[in-house]
């Protein structure tokens, strides 16, 4: 039997996006999808969330429904100077009641096309900490009940340099994820002369690579 509770509506939650980014990952693996940038990453994954989740509807009181560049108030981060959006908003209504919900930020790391030139991977993946932080301060903003707030990191690379398996480490190792980077105990991450990055988590980047030209991260920020 199935309870009509929050935490069954942020599990099914959990269901519909880790489903979806594998969807993705499939078929853009296969071909039947094509993605340029995070704009079109954004567009299909959002299309296959929706299409998803109305299925995980199981009552006429349940609405699903996802939510494009949400806007945050009052952010202050190393990304966002008091405005915010995220990717990707998706959350389980009953009877107009906020049961759970689930934040996603994205990136799309193209290769590129111009031979012999050095691609900011570094940088990028200090672009992935930012977005992390962003995640964290979403979750503060709004908690529809303890728990039921779900974020997401989801990434594509082109370059297999983000799948190595010496980035497969836990974040507060300090080493591993990226050179030039370092995480106190007060959990700030400091790098070149970029905005510091406060983290309160810990997270464990593991990339999935389905081909050479196509590897794949979901971190899932519980």
């Amino acid at each position: 039997m199935i309870e009509s509770t929050s935490q069954n509506h942020r599990a099914r939650l959990d269901i519909i996006v880790q489903t979806s980014y594998r969807i993705v990952c499939q078929k853009v693996a296969a071909g039947s999808i094509s993605i340029y940038n995070e704009a079109s990453l954004q567009l299909h994954l959002g299309t296959i969330l929706k299409e998803l989740g109305q299925l995980y509807e199981f009552s006429k009181s349940e609405r699903f429904v996802i939510e494009l560049e949400r806007r945050f108030e009052n952010i202050y981060t190393a990304k966002s100077n008091g405005d915010a959006r995220c990717d990707i908003s998706a959350a389980f209504f009953e009877d107009n009641i906020l049961l759970a919900q689930a934040f996603i930020e994205l990136k799309y790391f193209k290769k590129s096309d111009t031979p012999n030139s050095a691609e900011a991977t570094k940088d990028n993946r200090y672009g992935l900490f930012m977005d992390m932080e962003n995640l964290e301060q979403y979750r503060n903003k709004e908690e529809p009940k303890e728990g039921a707030t779900l974020c997401y990191e989801i990434a594509i690379a082109q370059n297999s340099t983000y799948a190595n398996p010496n980035s497969r480490s836990l974040l507060n190792t300090g080493n591993g994820i990226m050179t030039n980077v370092s995480k106190n105990s007060e959990g700030v991450i400091t790098y070149a002369s970029r905005r510091d990055v406060c983290l309160k988590g810990n997270y464990m980047f593991e990339w999935t690579s389905y081909r050479d030209d196509l590897n794949c991260l979901i971190i899932n920020m519980q």
